[in-house]
């Protein structure tokens, strides 16, 4: 038998609840070990089934694509013992040069793992130890930016309103869109700040021309298989 002890209780019944919290813990590692430890694809498949009923479409499909490119390839078959905070920290800097959704991944990978330990398949989480580099930090450090300045905006709109004014209003472009259409679509998203999904779920009710605004209540999405669908939006 595992014997252990400890000294410096100031109360017997602090004594006594040590006792029984190490004693169930010594109890649990015992069936532990007398059972196979399950991979990190065992347990995310049975976490799935109750997060699929607590999210939209979306939000499951982007979760399925995290799991699919970056956890599954990564621990799939490891069983969940075996991963350590520093192989999950030496992930996570190769997930930085590749997504710059890289926090989210590391944060999913840690929500199962809570799992996990909730089931008592685990004692510790491993990504509690991993730091979680600030996307801002990291944005911060790159020289080159993707985004526009307000002259290169400005340029845009500019030739794409002349490129709608002299186009067939009602004639498809190359991209598919009508060349009136993509100038408004682009505008939108300048100056109202507008996501590119909820600028494509407007419709007629949307705008109230006594009020001179528009309002958002609908954004397009993709389900898990990729179908367009149509939602409430985030905020």
């Amino acid at each position: 038998p595992i014997r252990k002890k400890k000294r410096g209780f100031k109360l017997k019944k602090d004594a006594k609840d040590w006792a029984v919290r190490e004693t169930l813990k010594l109890t649990r590692q015992t069936q532990r070990k007398a059972t196979k430890t399950p991979t990190f694809k065992e347990v995310t498949d049975e976490w799935l089934i109750e997060y699929k009923k607590t999210v939209k479409e979306s939000t499951l499909r982007k979760t399925l694509g995290y799991l699919e490119h970056y956890l599954l390839p990564a621990f799939g078959d490891l069983p969940l013992d075996k991963l350590t905070h520093h192989e999950s920290s030496a992930t996570l800097d190769t997930w930085q040069t590749q997504n710059s959704k890289f926090g989210e991944i590391a944060r999913l990978g840690k929500r199962i793992y809570r799992y996990a330990m909730q089931r008592d398949y685990v004692d510790a989480n491993p990504w509690e130890l991993v730091a979680i580099p600030s996307k801002h930090v990291i944005n911060r450090q790159v020289e080159k930016s993707d985004y526009w300045t307000a002259d290169e905006l400005r340029a845009f709109l500019a030739e794409a309103g002349v490129y709608a004014a002299h186009a067939d209003p009602w004639k498809l472009n190359p991209t598919g869109w009508i060349s009136s259409q993509a100038y408004a679509f682009f505008w939108l998203l300048a100056y109202t700040g507008m996501r590119k999904g909820e600028a494509l779920a407007l419709h007629k009710d949307s705008y109230s021309k006594a009020n001179q605004s528009i309002s958002i209540t609908r954004t397009v999405s993709y389900d898990v298989n990729y179908r367009p669908l149509v939602q409430t939006p985030k905020t």
